[in-house]
């Protein structure tokens, strides 16, 4: 009967010293980890905490609705894929403000910003009477629009800001700018494929026509809320109420 032979552990460490250093010579990093079990639990329990408000009231700093209302831009965009594709897969649009400015008198408001565009599409490497053999492909382009509406202030007028001038003294009252803030979008496109050239590779009995480029025409709906910081008297309330919960 043969004894189990115990390694020493100095010597243990020497070995694993040595795998560290071979595997670094190959770029590998070596990592001591723990092993670590666990994970979140389905339910959590919670206490309510009374809330602590203001019921006498106050004098609050808040923003002020001025107006809100819906713009239709229409936008018109030529776009030229990176290679020949013969279906459009799915396109995901993503719209960015990057500017909404309130001119001062004139109640216009510019509107500028991007439509990025992520195109999803099927590319062609060989094809047959009843089978196409392909790759799915993605490139993003940003489509830049601008507009400008005149606006009705159906919530509130902004306060501008006033200088009072006299032969000894100057006065102005500043207050805060109005700014936009972009509560909805809706858009509605429609895409047509444009075939300039017909590939090389393609084989011209095929049902599926390779086109280089996209026109489309897109209406956007943007809701927007025009808002100034304000000064507003709050008035005095015996009860606390959270959206008619209390």
């Amino acid at each position: 009967m043969y004894k189990k032979q115990q390694i020493p552990q100095s010597k243990k460490k020497q070995e694993i010293e040595k795998v560290k250093v071979e595997l670094s010579k190959v770029g590998i990093k070596q990592c001591d980890c723990l092993k670590v079990t666990g994970g979140t639990t389905p339910l959590c329990m919670n206490t309510s905490v009374p809330i602590d408000a203001i019921t006498t009231g106050v004098i609050a700093q808040i923003p002020v609705v001025l107006a809100e209302l819906i713009v239709q831009i229409n936008i018109s965009a030529f776009i030229e894929l990176p290679e020949p594709a013969y279906k459009i897969k799915e396109i995901e649009n993503k719209i960015k403000a990057t500017e909404c400015l309130l001119t001062k008198d004139a109640n216009m408001l510019f509107i500028k910003g991007i439509l990025r565009k992520s195109i999803h599409y099927l590319v062609k490497d060989a094809s047959g009477d009843d089978w196409i053999s392909g790759d799915l492909r993605q490139c993003t382009v940003n489509v830049p629009f601008s507009c400008t509406t005149e606006v009705d202030f159906n919530g509130s007028r902004p306060f501008a800001v006033e200088i009072n001038k006299s032969s000894e003294f100057c006065t102005e009252f500043y207050n805060a700018f109005p700014y936009c803030q972009l509560a909805n979008s809706r858009i509605i496109t429609y895409n047509e494929e444009i075939n300039d050239q017909i590939s090389k590779n393609m084989d011209q009995n095929s049902k599926e026509i390779e086109f280089t480029k996209l026109e489309e025409k897109m209406a956007l709906f943007l809701t927007i809320k025009i808002l100034q910081n304000r000064q507003v008297k709050i008035p005095y309330s015996s009860t606390i109420d959270i959206g008619g919960w209390i």
